[in-house]
């Protein structure tokens, strides 16, 4: 299994590579992206916890990643994103349990730097 840095790292690389073909497309995807995690009715930790458990959902595991630090780095607590993986779980079954792991790894990576 890649790190958590790793991948994290590949998110990245991935997303300016787009950038570098189609920058409109990714100013414009950007600008959503912004607009969409700010604090709302949900607070931005809220939202970072359930896309972490989207991503889950979907079995990206630079998703997982790269949500689990933005989650951390709003305050989000170890308890809080395993509370979301267990709620993932009952849609997504066995598989969703065990990308739960990539989000254990995350937590620990992130939380020793």
């Amino acid at each position: 299994m890649k790190s958590a840095k790793a991948l994290n790292e590949e998110a990245k690389k991935t997303f300016n590579q787009l950038n570098e073909f189609n920058p409109t497309a990714i100013k414009g995807f950007t600008k959503y992206i912004h607009s969409a995690e700010k604090d709302g009715v949900l607070s931005a930790k809220m939202k970072q916890i359930i896309m972490v458990s989207v991503s889950v959902a979907q079995k990206c595991e630079w998703c997982i990643v790269y949500h689990t630090k933005k989650a951390l780095d709003f305050g989000a607590t170890r308890d809080e994103l395993l509370e979301a993986c267990m709620v993932t779980g009952l849609l997504g079954g066995g598989p969703s349990m065990m990308y739960s792991g990539i989000v254990i790894n995350a937590i620990e990576e992130f939380q020793n730097n």
